[in-house]
């Protein structure tokens, strides 16, 4: 009686691969059915921050989920995105010898857009972002840049999204998250333990939409 799922073999879309690093300069992963966009890496043997990779960003740049540091460029880790998987070299949080790891991957889809600001009909202005969408599985990722007014952002899901969340690149600002759990009015710190708090200046206020 269940619904039949959108869908059918979630591997085509997302994977959690555990692996052991082997410490080479030039490891290839490729046992994935598809072509990740997002490549979210745990050592999980020691206190090393998470590292997160995109597609949009390029390989080299990384963000820690646990940490409000700024987005830097890491050499000795994820060096490309690959046709079934990706490369990296021996960097401690993803391939040192013999360490156990996660990495938790995504596909994004086949090719980034640019999106024009001016592109959504709504109440506040749009401002212009670069996107890697795969409506499909309801996974996007958007890079774009503020300009410290009210904005809406585009996102090319077609649908309503239920949970998102937001880094500033160049800053030490904590991750903001939304979910429709608490809605448009609250928010969570992705990086932090602290209840979800009330604020009107982080989503304004405003629900997303399918656009």
């Amino acid at each position: 009686s269940l619904p039949t799922p959108t869908i059918a073999d979630g591997s085509t879309a997302f994977k959690a691969l555990a692996y052991i690093g082997d410490g080479s300069t030039s490891r290839s992963i490729s046992s994935l059915s598809f072509s990740p966009d997002l490549v979210w890496f745990k050592n999980r043997g020691t206190t090393n921050y998470h590292q997160l990779h995109d597609i949009v960003r390029g390989p080299l740049e990384r963000l820690f989920s646990n940490s409000n540091d700024a987005e830097d460029t890491y050499t000795t880790a994820l060096t490309s995105f690959d046709s079934n998987g990706w490369t990296m070299s021996n960097g401690t949080p993803c391939n040192a010898n013999s360490n156990s790891y996660i990495a938790w991957v995504w596909d994004g889809g086949s090719s980034n857009t640019t999106i024009a600001a001016g592109s959504i009909s709504s109440g506040v202005p749009s401002i212009a972002s670069t996107a890697r969408t795969s409506a499909s599985s309801g996974f996007s990722i958007v890079s774009y840049t503020g300009t410290g007014a009210a904005a809406t952002i585009a996102h090319n899901l077609n649908a309503k999204p239920e949970f998102y969340i937001v880094k500033r690149r160049d800053g030490t600002i904590s991750w903001c998250v939304y979910h429709s759990a608490i809605a448009a009015t609250k928010y969570l710190f992705l990086d932090g333990t602290a209840a979800a708090d009330t604020s009107s200046t982080v989503w304004n206020d405003t629900e997303p939409t399918s656009s």
